[in-house]
């Protein structure tokens, strides 16, 4: 038997970092803080303005994996972007990540290894104000999560116009 999409339902703990989940009814993201021994599993989910990390115990999770695709609006591309907990998809050290509120910081969420970590500094980032993460079914992209920057609509814009000759 096959599910489409690919999901499992696990223990929060038994999913691996950077899994898409939903918890409740809510989509996100497990997520583990970097150097900690134990491993505990975390959840960040976004609330329309930003994303929230959040510790808990949920008995069951939907564990969509890490086969889910990121699918950025290029109109949105700002190549010289300041950290904000905003939703915005930075590229850090070459994989995506988000920025979290941690208290007086902020933190960083790699959501190829599913880590969080503070950094004292960090280079210029660039980063997409509006994405979407997803799963395919039947061969077509279905957005569980959608972040859109305050009027637009996803996909609108110059990078989707086609050129003028």
């Amino acid at each position: 038997m096959e599910f489409n999409p690919s999901l499992r339902i696990k223990l929060l703990s038994s999913v691996d970092p950077g899994s898409l989940i939903l918890f409740g009814d809510t989509y996100g993201f497990c997520i583990v803080r970097e150097g900690d021994p134990a491993k505990q599993r975390a959840v960040i989910r976004y609330d329309g303005t930003a994303f929230q990390y959040e510790v808990g115990t949920w008995p069951h999770v939907v564990d969509f994996g890490k086969d889910y695709t990121i699918s950025p609006d290029l109109a949105t591309f700002d190549p010289n972007v300041a950290p904000e907990p905003n939703g915005t998809l930075y590229f850090l050290d070459g994989s995506p990540c988000l920025v979290l509120p941690m208290g007086p910081s902020i933190g960083f969420v790699n959501l190829t290894t599913g880590s969080i970590s503070s950094r004292s500094s960090w280079p210029i980032l660039s980063g997409f104000r509006s994405w979407r993460a997803g799963v395919p079914i039947d061969g077509e992209l279905v957005p569980l999560i959608e972040v859109v920057t305050d009027g637009a609509t996803f996909g609108e814009g110059d990078a989707f116009e086609p050129e003028q000759h």
